[in-house]
């Protein structure tokens, strides 16, 4: 086998460079698309849903204002329940205090009643 000579010529060689233009910027070209006309059969599922949700919108908003007044007039109902409760807890009271065993001795003594205990009877 024989050994490379490297020693032959050791001057620098000049490398040929390729010649490079400057890129310029340019905006990428778009390619453009014919554009068909839209038919009915294209725009109806379109109109289709913007109806539906506009009926959606309007139902949302009848029954938010529903739910509102039938919550105005269950207060007022509660308000109403709660005043009769009260006012019936006050009659029974005063009813009680009328008709206890104590007033109806005194009412009696000042009319000149007394009790007859041989007409008494006890009911049960």
């Amino acid at each position: 086998m024989e050994v490379p000579n490297y020693n032959r010529d050791a001057t620098a060689r000049q490398v040929a460079q390729p010649n490079i233009r400057p890129r310029l910027n340019r905006p990428a070209r778009r390619q453009v698309l014919s554009t068909t006309p839209w038919t009915f059969q294209d725009k109806l599922p379109y109109f289709v849903a913007v109806i539906a949700l506009i009926v959606v919108a309007f139902s949302v908003i009848t029954v938010s204002n529903q739910k509102a007044t039938a919550q105005k007039t269950l207060t007022a109902t509660n308000s109403k329940i709660t005043a009769n409760r009260n006012n019936n807890n006050n009659l029974k009271q005063d009813i009680a205090t009328l008709t206890s065993t104590d007033r109806l001795t005194q009412i009696a003594q000042e009319f000149g009643l007394s009790m007859n205990v041989s007409n008494v009877r006890n009911v049960r």
